[in-house]
């Protein structure tokens, strides 16, 4: 695991979030990152980017 995948995890456990959620979907890498709602402040939703290409 690379430096830059320990930082997020780093930066979401002290923002008070989840770890984010890491997986390979159909031969693509996906992460979830867990937001806060402005609403209530509670975690629900989340953002996903994909980054095409595995090794």
């Amino acid at each position: 695991m690379g430096t830059g995948i320990r930082d997020m995890i780093r930066r979401c456990k002290n923002a008070g979030l989840p770890e984010p959620e890491i997986r390979l979907d159909g031969g693509c890498f996906v992460l979830t990152i867990w937001r806060k709602t402005p609403e209530s402040g509670a975690q629900s939703g989340s953002s996903s980017r994909t980054s095409h290409g595995t090794s």
